[in-house]
């Protein structure tokens, strides 16, 4: 397994449990959020369940193409996350806003290794 196999199995491992935490724990997040619906944890959880499939499966034979396309989507979760961090457009918890500041950092992370994973892997 090279550099980039493992930068994705790690990006689709951590957003599959993420995925599975937000749809089996919904109600416990909503509360750390200080949120009373759960429907955005369940829709955002199905999401990261599907982007995970799509990384699960450049993990084997790695696309150039998919790969950064890969890149921009979680290049965009952590544009996202810095725009509610800043802007606060929810009112959520201190909590809430520092999960949001550890996840995009994670994936920030995942962002930067996959980068460089795909840069080694086509030169």
């Amino acid at each position: 397994m090279n550099y980039l196999q493992i930068a994705l199995l790690s990006n689709a491992l951590f957003s599959c449990l993420t995925g599975l935490s937000l749809i089996l724990f919904h109600k416990t997040i909503a509360k750390w959020f200080g949120q009373q619906k759960t429907t955005i944890f369940w829709l955002i959880g199905i999401g990261l369940l599907f982007f995970s499939y799509s990384v699960f499966i450049q993990v084997r034979n790695p696309n150039p193409n998919a790969v950064f396309y890969i890149i921009i989507q979680d290049a965009i979760w952590v544009l996202a996350s810095i725009a509610i961090l800043w802007l606060k457009p929810f009112k959520i918890t201190q909590i809430g806003y520092r999960i949001v500041a550890g996840i995009a950092a994670i994936v920030l992370i995942f962002d930067a290794l996959q980068l460089l994973g795909i840069c080694i892997t086509t030169q």
